[in-house]
């Protein structure tokens, strides 16, 4: 089949059988390549995009001086240096490395299809400190949430590490701010053109899916629901949008009476398996029953409620489809054997399943975390309003809440 150049936009949007709009074909040769999920793929299209020494970077020097101005970071880039995936040490590597002619070293931390914190900008730090350099670090992210210690003063993002420290945090939201008035919106006549354009095609399309989830469930606009759904399960990558959706999510908790009360550790990311939050059960914020204080005192382990979002449910699942659970979870300290605790939690608990609470199951002995009670959560329940009330009827129906 040959295509035309008039159709090209129209086979790109389309899926062969005239269904616009319906289910579509990948909107970038990035998503069909799947190239769009690999951190390094972003680190060298970024890192090729700040060369000015590239001899086919039409770019020039423009692009990297504008990622370092929205850094905050002055400096002459003339016959900079620019390096992807340098080796630091044993099996770890530096995403971008820059170095500058004057001696500055620039070394940016990329996240993409991940989340983290500051803390190996801290260790970066320390290394370069000891080594007698002290580089320039910044933080680079797909989205806000990409690193979760980010904060913003004056329009500027920074991340915040040890003793204060503050990292620059460049969003790729600003990458594609960055590349829009350097490009245009010409049509693409050879293959630089396109290569640029599909990248910024790809970016668009990812940024608008992270407002999409703000939109629909942190303002709570249900009237895009179900469009936003079809691009999330187009986009193919629901695992970090319910990475996404969670660390949204816990920003809000955290803001929320009376969660506020809680030490900011007692809501926390964590994204092993399909576990994405958990909000830590503690007696410092709930009145909990006799029976539970006298379990916590002859067994400690930590009581935490979790929510979980499986890959095929959660933001692209559809009306009316279950979209994950609630999950009373917990994890013995390492000062008691599995078998000892599931045997003394059956204990207090009367020993028997038909014994324990409505809901609640006998731990099993060779899980080292026991999830012994449950409950579904529906379509109903994702916006972030919704799902605060779930989680706190969930927990009042475990233990009673303060006042």
């Amino acid at each position: 089949m040959r295509i035309c150049e008039d159709e090209y936009e129209d086979y790109l949007t389309t899926d062969g059988s005239g269904n616009n709009g319906q289910e579509t074909m990948p909107a970038t040769i990035i998503d069909i390549l799947k190239r769009g999920n690999l951190e390094l793929f972003h680190s060298a299209m970024i890192a090729w995009m700040c060369n000015p020494k590239e001899p086919n970077n039409r770019l020039k020097s423009f692009f990297l001086e504008g990622l370092l101005m929205h850094a905050g970071v002055k400096r002459c880039v003339d016959d900079a240096e620019i390096t992807c995936e340098v080796p630091h040490g044993r099996d770890t590597r530096y995403d971008i490395q820059i170095k500058l002619t004057d001696g500055t070293k620039i070394i940016i931390e990329n996240k993409t299809k991940s989340l983290g914190g500051a803390c190996q900008l801290d260790r970066y730090r320390q290394k370069q400190c000891r080594a007698q350099h002290e580089p320039i670090l910044i933080a680079m992210g797909l989205c806000e949430e990409s690193f979760d210690s980010a904060v913003e003063r004056c329009g500027k993002r920074y991340v915040l590490g040890e003793n204060s420290h503050e990292y620059p945090f460049i969003t790729y939201k600003e990458v594609l701010d960055i590349l829009d008035p350097l490009v245009g919106d010409q049509v693409p006549v050879d293959a630089w053109d396109h290569l640029i354009s599909q990248y910024r095609l790809h970016l668009r399309d990812v940024t608008e899916l992270f407002e999409g989830i703000k939109r629909v469930y942190e303002i709570n606009d249900a009237q895009d629901r179900e469009s936003l759904a079809t691009e999330l399960r187009r986009h193919g990558d629901p695992r970090f949008m319910h990475e996404y959706f969670c660390a949204r999510f816990c920003r809000y908790m955290r803001a929320r009476l009376p969660w506020s009360e809680l030490d900011a550790r007692q809501i926390h990311f964590h994204s092993k398996h399909d576990t994405f939050l958990r909000v830590t059960v503690c007696d410092r914020w709930l009145s909990v029953s006799d029976e539970m204080k006298s379990l916590w005192s002859s067994y400690p382990a930590k009581y935490e409620i979790g929510l979980n979002l499986p890959d095929d449910q959660g933001v692209i699942a559809d009306t009316g489809q279950e979209c994950g659970m609630l999950r009373l979870t917990v994890e013995p300290d390492r000062d008691w054997s599995r078998r000892d605790f599931a045997e003394g939690f059956c204990a207090l608990m009367n020993a028997g399943r038909r014994h324990l609470p409505k809901g609640w199951k006998r731990p099993s002995q060779s899980d080292k975390t026991f999830a012994i009670c449950s409950e579904p959560i529906c379509y109903s329940d994702l916006p972030f309003a919704a799902l605060e009330r779930k989680i706190r009827s969930f927990a009042e129906s475990l233990v009673q809440c303060d006042p």
